[in-house]
């Protein structure tokens, strides 16, 4: 494959891989609405993004087997199919189950392509380019969610991409996972006096935390593992980060949903409503902290076991 098609193959698996990260995170803000036009309450209404995360998993589960076993000409056509019949049905969908189902039909798109996608660049990209490739197709899907606070943290992806190319992945990785701790943190300082501004701001900062940590991460795991499980490690890194989003949108759905079903009146649904989100800043501070201690755990482990194989 020269170099023409391999970018062209890469760019192609990125778009898909946009569009269904487009699709995972664009409903989140209207799940208020879904709930009146489909008489469905909060707790029903999660299942579109919860469902839909779960699928990507369940996929992402198989996608390792998958590209082991078939071209990746054909997984990606395959993709594109599922992409474009869920994405009629939602478009059609008169109730909600049609809208769930069709939304579950993309679902199976996303998990074939973001896989493939780290499959490809692994595969046909020279060791010392893999962090640039990464953090640039990073950069496409981290511009998906919305376009204006996540375009800084996108941008990011590339340059933390050059980082690890030039000096290895510790440097981005901890820097990322300190700037996802201080977000987490303000997040949670601020919640009595946010504003709009306020809000766009710390989450613009989670998200170049973010693009400082994951495509790094894959990266470093990368590099420490045989080429015959580079299949194996873009699929498990994308299955648990999609199994993590659903399980963590279940909870935080849930612990504001508890709270508001306590509510008797307008003003004290609103109370309720503060009260849940409060809790869910918590927890989101606690694991935040959990993932800095492994960072430099792990961060330790591999500057011990490196200092071992220099002295053998």
């Amino acid at each position: 494959m020269n170099d023409f098609k391999k970018k062209l193959a890469i760019l192609a698996t990125a778009l898909l891989s946009f569009c269904g990260v487009l699709l995972e995170t664009s409903m989140n803000v209207t799940f208020p609405e879904l709930s009146k036009i489909f008489s469905v309450s909060l707790d029903k209404v999660q299942w579109i993004t919860t469902g839909y995360l779960l699928v990507v998993t369940i996929t992402m589960s198989t996608t390792a087997f998958l590209l082991k076993k078939y071209p990746i000409k054909n997984l990606f056509l395959l993709a594109t199919t599922f992409f474009i019949i869920g994405d009629f049905l939602s478009m059609i969908a008169p109730n909600f189950n049609l809208l769930l189902l069709g939304r579950l039909i993309q679902a199976g798109a996303t998990g074939i392509s973001m896989p493939m996608m780290y499959h490809v660049i692994f595969t046909t990209v020279p060791r010392q380019k893999i962090g640039t490739y990464v953090g640039i197709c990073s950069m496409v899907i981290s511009m998906a969610p919305a376009l204006g606070p996540t375009y800084g943290g996108g941008i990011t992806s590339p340059i933390s991409g050059m980082i690890y190319d030039r000096f290895g992945p510790f440097k981005p990785i901890l820097s990322g996972v300190c700037l996802i701790c201080l977000a987490m943190l303000l997040f949670n300082i601020t919640e009595s006096w946010t504003t709009s501004l306020s809000i766009t701001l710390m989450f613009t900062l989670l998200r170049f935390g973010i693009n400082l940590t994951f495509p790094n991460t894959i990266s470093n795991a990368q590099a420490n593992a045989p080429m015959s499980q580079t299949a194996d490690i873009s699929s498990i890194f994308n299955m648990f980060q999609q199994y993590g989003g659903s399980l963590g949108t279940t909870i935080l759905a849930s612990v504001i949903a508890f709270h508001q079903n306590q509510a008797t009146s307008p003003l004290e649904f609103k109370q309720k409503t503060q009260v849940g989100g409060n809790l869910d800043y918590l927890l989101l501070l606690i694991l935040a902290t959990i993932v800095a201690a492994a960072t430099f755990y792990n961060w330790n482990f591999q500057s011990r076991k490196q200092a071992t194989n220099e002295n053998q």
